[in-house]
């Protein structure tokens, strides 16, 4: 940070929930004034996005699209043509596509389809959008764990996974097959690079990113943020 300058405060809705669920609350944070920028996830449309998304307050929006909406995996979550339609009249209204980053987000060795994903990023950089990062599912224990358990079949989970601190985690040769075909798809769509998070990933094409975007809350704040002790868990690049 240059002297002076305080770490910004930037509002995170949200990395473990949806804003969508609880907008009431986001706006009332916001209006106290204590927030230097605001932190959007989600894989949502409707009006409580469209009311967040025009809080008077710099914006870093990013929105979390796989291609399992509306299977087992994600019952809940909008198909992805939907989703992607929504954004495109959100620019159409006035929505800047340079300020919207797409998180493919996660993907599922052997049970995301990697042709759709092809698909969607080239659906996305028609409408200008060129920031695109990915994950691959890992992480996970607990009741998580259990249920992926259930949808997972034994073969491709071990295949796939092993247990490490103490939970699932994607094997390094996987994540980063996954990552080669993400990169060679995106560069296919006219994306010369991608984002992703999991530090195991060593990929030409890859930026390795925090989970926060730093660079992003730099660019917002107008000066340049030290993340160099941010670091939260294991695996995670921050």
């Amino acid at each position: 940070l240059r002297p002076n300058e305080p770490m910004p405060r930037v509002l995170v809705a949200s990395e473990r929930s949806d804003p969508v669920w609880y907008a009431k609350k986001v706006k009332e944070l916001v209006a106290s004034g204590k927030y230097d920028a605001l932190y959007l996830i989600t894989k949502h449309d409707g009006l409580p996005i469209r009311e967040l998304l025009q809080l008077p307050i710099p914006k870093i929006i990013h929105f979390s699209i796989t291609t399992l909406g509306g299977s087992e995996w994600e019952p809940g979550v909008m198909r992805w043509h939907d989703l992607i339609k929504r954004i495109e009249d959100f620019i159409k209204q006035g929505l800047d596509h340079n300020d919207i980053t797409i998180r493919i987000d996660p993907i599922i060795p052997e049970i995301t389809d990697m042709a759709q994903v092809g698909q969607l990023l080239n659906r996305v950089a028609k409408i200008g959008i060129k920031r695109i990062r990915f994950s691959v599912m890992d992480g996970y224990s607990g009741t998580i764990e259990q249920k992926i358990r259930s949808l997972y079949p034994q073969d491709i989970l071990e295949r796939n996974y092993a247990k490490k601190h103490g939970r699932l985690e994607a094997k390094p040769e996987v994540v980063n097959d996954i990552a080669s075909q993400f990169v060679k798809l995106a560069q296919a769509a006219g994306i010369p690079e991608v984002g992703c998070c999991a530090e195991n990933v060593n990929v030409a094409g890859v930026r390795k990113e925090g989970c926060l975007p730093v660079e992003a809350v730099s660019k917002l704040v107008g000066h340049d943020v030290d993340s160099s002790k941010s670091k939260q868990r294991a695996l995670c690049n921050c």
